[in-house]
């Protein structure tokens, strides 16, 4: 391989070379338990050991990073594996990993505005309706005194539904005319 991008090589199904990972980097990533692209042992093992990383050959180093690079900071793979190749593939998976939590970031703050929107709406509804209950009671108190009727105590009105208030609060006014 002269040049090694970031999509791996294709599965051969007559030569079975390499299985995909199980991690994060599924679709790029080799089968980190064996890591081995094929029973042929001059193929390299993901048991690179870091330290041997800056001798190890190109493919060496990409079965490395793509069986590891998730258990390292950018910072730390770049270090590792300074060829331009693999700067490129971890800024590539920053760059989605910022992205990401850049959404995250935005889908919250816009959920959190809309909780906020909702709440004032109901308590303004709650409110409207409170001060309707209260005149309704205000009015139908009004009309029993002009009528000379005994005022119905706030507590049993205010038991009643706002259209049972309303309802009441018409009969009252027609009977004061």
């Amino acid at each position: 391989h002269s040049s090694v991008g970031l999509k791996p090589p294709r599965q051969s199904s007559r030569s079975g070379r390499w299985k995909p990972c199980r991690n994060w980097l599924a679709n790029w990533k080799l089968t980190c338990e064996t890591a081995k692209w094929g029973m042929d042992p001059s193929l390299p093992q993901s048991s690179t050991p870091e330290g041997d990383l800056a001798e190890a050959s190109q493919v060496a180093r990409w079965v490395y990073w793509l069986c590891h690079a998730q258990e390292y900071a950018a910072a730390r793979l770049r270090t590792l594996l300074p060829q331009e190749g693999f700067q490129q593939a971890t800024q590539a998976i920053e760059t989605i990993a910022l992205k990401t939590e850049d959404k995250t970031m935005y889908d919250t703050r816009i959920k959190a505005e809309r909780d906020r929107q909702a709440s004032l709406e109901w308590a303004m509804k709650k409110g409207l309706e409170k001060g309707l209950i209260t005149g309704f009671i205000g009015r139908i108190q009004l009309c029993e005194s002009l009528l000379g009727r005994p005022e119905t105590p706030s507590a049993e009105l205010q038991v009643r539904s706002l259209e049972a208030l309303q309802e009441l609060a018409g009969q009252a006014d027609l009977r004061n005319r």
